[in-house]
């Protein structure tokens, strides 16, 4: 469960940073007003190529996707326990760094609202992978 997961989960981020899709650039940013951030709204073609793989490994025999409802059970346990990891390793390398803002000094509050406000790694936005 955890290997067939943390491949989903690297390839979804590998899509979301490289895929084809409309580059928008959202609001001005609250702490710089001069400085606004380019989104890359890839999800609807990562989907498709997604379902596309999914379909040529099933039709080709090299997966069979009903694993995946066999062992559903420890999949998600293993989704859970790693989004539970990445939000406390996101909200403690925040406050590690110095990069938190609209810090509320309230830490429940503060750790389910997001202590940074535009997490990246390379061009992908994490808050908006995580929420896609």
């Amino acid at each position: 469960a955890v290997a067939f997961y943390s491949t989903f989960f690297v390839g979804q981020l590998l899509l979301a940073a490289f895929m084809p899709g409309p580059e928008l650039r959202g609001r001005p940013v609250e702490y710089d007003e001069t400085k606004r951030l380019s989104y890359l709204i890839n999800g609807l073609s990562s989907w498709w190529l997604t379902l596309g793989v999914m379909l040529v490994t099933q039709a080709a025999g090299i997966f069979n996707w009903a694993r995946l409802h066999d062992h559903y059970g420890e999949v998600l346990t293993v989704a859970v326990v790693f989004s539970d990891v990445f939000a406390v390793l996101l909200y403690f390398g925040a406050l590690a760094t110095g990069n938190s803002y609209r810090m509320t000094g309230d830490h429940v509050h503060d750790f389910f609202f997001g202590a940074v406000l535009h997490p990246r790694v390379g061009r992908v936005d994490l808050k908006m992978f995580a929420e896609g």
